[in-house]
């Protein structure tokens, strides 16, 4: 205290206070070196930097070949959606191959069987049941609403023929005992 009394007086007593406070001083700057060098040795940030510099590229790589990895990924499940689109489309092809089969051999039977009204009344018969399998079928590919009314529509129409042939069974049946 008597070396700032001794600055702050008009006249400096002796060089010792200025001495004393330069002294002070460098003690001061010396203890602020060792103390951040001190530090440096307990909290390594360069060390700790580099590390975190060396983490985060590791994650940018890894982001990196992720990111190609789901791009890859994508293209596969594309290339399998596309694969599946077609299987579907062939699948409706060969539902609507086989109806058209069906309904072929069904017309050709109905044509060959015209002359014999036995077999006609049989082959409307199965004609029925093939209808009504239709219909009962779950068909994942079709609108099953549109396919039950126009199953039913058919169904309807093979019935009226085969009432038809049943009454003209019935009339060629009573007709020779009557003569």
């Amino acid at each position: 205290m008597r070396a700032l009394d001794t600055l702050n007086s008009a006249k400096p007593h002796s060089n010792a206070a200025l001495y004393c406070l330069t002294i002070l001083a460098l003690a001061l700057i010396a203890m602020t070196v060792v103390a951040g060098y001190e530090l440096n040795n307990l909290f390594p940030l360069k060390a700790v930097v580099q590390q975190q510099e060396i983490q985060l590229k590791q994650r940018s790589d890894t982001i990196q070949s992720m990111t190609a990895e789901l791009k890859r990924l994508a293209e596969q499940k594309q290339a399998l959606e596309t694969d599946l689109l077609t299987a579907k489309e062939q699948a409706k092809a060969a539902e609507a191959a086989k109806t058209e089969l069906e309904n072929t051999q069904r017309a050709a039977q109905t044509s060959a069987a015209l002359e014999d009204e036995d077999s006609l009344c049989a082959i409307i018969e199965q004609n029925i049941r093939l209808v009504a399998d239709q219909l009962s079928r779950d068909d994942f590919f079709r609108l099953r609403d549109e396919r039950e009314a126009e199953a039913e529509a058919v169904l309807e129409s093979y019935e009226k023929q085969l009432a038809t042939c049943i009454e003209q069974l019935t009339a060629h049946t009573e007709s020779p005992t009557q003569s």
